[in-house]
């Protein structure tokens, strides 16, 4: 009734309360109504624990690993809970107390008991410990423990078979090596290659003479066999360091639309031409032209994609990741299924006679060049345009991502490389994760990153859709790329690392990988990369950008192995 006070929450509603400030992203108030829970003398036993354990979580958020660790501490010894204790050593991880994490897994291994069941748990606890060792750069004690581990376990055989020769070389045993990673060529061909590069690289810095040209003619046999690999370009960067000849960089020359691109009024030329001989047959290249001519590009860019896919599919079932290339919403869909795009029975008729369907991939290559769908024209190019690396390599959507690279102060090559990796050029694809765009943003990412910008919609929300747009999508990951570029000093390889797998987790393996007896270099920190996606990716994107600069600068990129481990505070997500 009118005038009644309402009562105060409960503890319970309180700490409800809490965790829904968390999963809404609002850790501090999360943070601070948890705190006054704890405080409280009142708050019931079994509350106060679990608003501890939600306050945990809540300080891992805010990147706050001590208080994550002190609570978890104190949780695992009062329960003893499996859950807990791998929360527990997420937070010690995180928080770069690896001795203790390791420390947590020797001590389990010492509790296994005697017999088949104890060896495989104390085998576990020990692998365990020394992915955390190698993850922590405790590189002595990663051996000690590789050791420890095959004593009782023989799983894990091809990492035991990289850890040995690895392990020697990071602890400063270049001698032994050298020697381990050979025998790991020889017996390990399909992974043999980063071996040699390894190898080769510890040769060359020999005092011995002979040592030395070992390395170097396995150093040039790499850079020749993969100039645009990654330990071949790692190679060659190695013999130039060394003062040694390099094998000559591969001849490849950009589409002849890149040096000669055609204009507004060449693709409407093309279009009345395709649109007088092919118009009847497809309806989509008529409703493209009208609008292109109108002025509605984006429109008259669906219309295309509807084109294209109908001419390469022949109306057969799609493949690829999801997207909204012919309709406009399916990245919302919980059930998704690629759109079947299917020619008219004259369209078909005209695809049985090849005269005209090479007509119709012609026009529609000049077309998705001036029209900015990079996708569709490499797709609908073939080798005897431009050899496939060439094709592949384009500087697309060129206005916007220059303006943008000009205006944060970085290379546009970056944001290429990134986006052939991410999408190969595809403005509307959605990840499975729920990345979008070309450049392939999270939706918190881009939020968060329009509010440091002070570009959020109104209501302080940021519309996840607007992430199609190519303008928009190259103005938010242009300022985020200067921003990692900024935390790790310019080293390129750790902003395309933090790219995929965040900046916090770079600069904490940055951190850790720098204690070590030795100066970290590039190639043992990339090789160290623990997620096997952002792994691959970092070398991938390192290629890619190799190669824009071989095409549109001339000569292949030079990689100092030199490290800066220092990095800014300035940005985490």
């Amino acid at each position: 009734a009118h005038g009644k006070r309402i009562a105060p929450l409960s503890a319970g509603e309180r700490l409800s309360s809490a965790n829904a400030a968390r999963r809404n992203k609002r850790v501090e108030l999360s943070r601070e109504l948890l705190d006054a829970l704890i405080a409280e003398p009142g708050t019931p036993s079994h509350i106060r624990s679990q608003a501890e354990h939600a306050r945990s979580v809540t300080a891992a958020k805010q990147r706050d690993f001590a208080t994550c660790a002190d609570h978890l501490r104190v949780a695992y010894g009062k329960s003893g809970n499996l859950a807990v204790r791998d929360d527990l050593l997420k937070c010690l991880e995180k928080g770069g107390f690896y001795d203790e994490a390791i420390d947590m897994w020797v001590a389990k291994a010492k509790e296994a008991k005697k017999g088949r069941r104890g060896k495989g748990q104390r085998a576990h606890a020990h692998w365990e410990a020394v992915e955390l060792a190698v993850r922590g750069g405790k590189y002595e004690r990663a051996r000690e423990l590789v050791v420890a581990y095959e004593k009782d376990g023989k799983a894990h055989g091809a990492e035991r078979a990289w850890l040995h020769p690895w392990l020697a070389y990071r602890t400063g045993d270049e001698v032994a090596a050298i020697a381990a990673f050979e025998a790991y060529e020889a017996k390990h061909r399909g992974t043999a290659k980063r071996a040699r590069y390894f190898r080769a690289k510890l040769q060359l810095r020999q005092a011995d003479p002979l040592v030395k040209e070992r390395g170097r003619s396995s150093l040039r046999q790499l850079a020749a066999a993969e100039p645009f690999g990654y330990y071949g370009l790692m190679a060659r960067s190695r013999l130039l360091d060394d003062g040694a000849e390099v094998p000559p960089a591969p001849k490849l020359a950009p589409v002849a639309e890149e040096t000669d691109p055609p204009r507004r009024a060449d693709a409407e030329t093309t279009l009345d031409a395709l649109v007088a001989s092919h118009g009847a047959a497809w309806p989509s290249l008529v409703r493209a032209r009208q609008l292109y001519v109108a002025g509605f590009n984006d429109e008259a860019r669906r219309e295309l994609r509807v084109t294209v896919q109908a001419l390469l599919t022949r109306g057969k079932k799609a493949g690829g990741v999801r997207n909204e290339d012919i309709l406009v919403g399916l990245g919302w869909k919980p059930n998704w299924k690629y759109p079947r795009v299917a020619p008219t029975k004259a369209g078909r008729k005209q695809l049985r006679d090849k005269d005209a369907t090479e007509q119709l991939r012609q026009g529609l290559r000049e077309i998705a060049f001036v029209l900015q769908e990079p996708h569709a024209y490499v797709k609908l190019s073939t080798s005897k345009e431009a050899p496939v690396r060439a094709r592949w390599t384009l500087r697309a959507f060129r206005p916007a991502v220059e303006r943008e690279a000009r205006l944060r102060k970085i290379d546009p090559k970056h944001m290429w490389a990134l986006m052939y990796t991410e999408s190969r050029f595809r403005p509307h694809v959605v990840s499975p994760v729920g990345a979008r765009g070309a450049l392939q943003i999270m939706p918190w990412t881009a939020h968060q990153l329009a509010e440091r910008l002070g570009e959020t919609d109104s209501g302080h929300f940021f519309d996840t859709d607007r992430l199609f747009d190519i303008d928009t999508n190259a103005h938010l990951s242009a300022y985020y790329v200067a921003e990692l570029l900024h935390k790790f000093h310019g080293q390129a390889p750790m902003a395309y690392a933090s790219y995929n797998g965040g900046p916090s987790n770079v600069a904490r393996w940055l951190a850790a990988k720098s204690q070590g007896p030795a100066p970290l270099e590039l190639d043992a920190f990339i090789e160290e990369i623990p997620f096997s996606e952002s792994y691959k990716y970092t070398k991938r994107v390192m290629e890619i950008h190799a190669t824009y600069a071989l095409l549109y600068e001339g000569e292949l990129p030079r990689w100092t192995n030199a490290v800066d481990p220092a990095f800014e505070d300035n940005i985490h997500f």
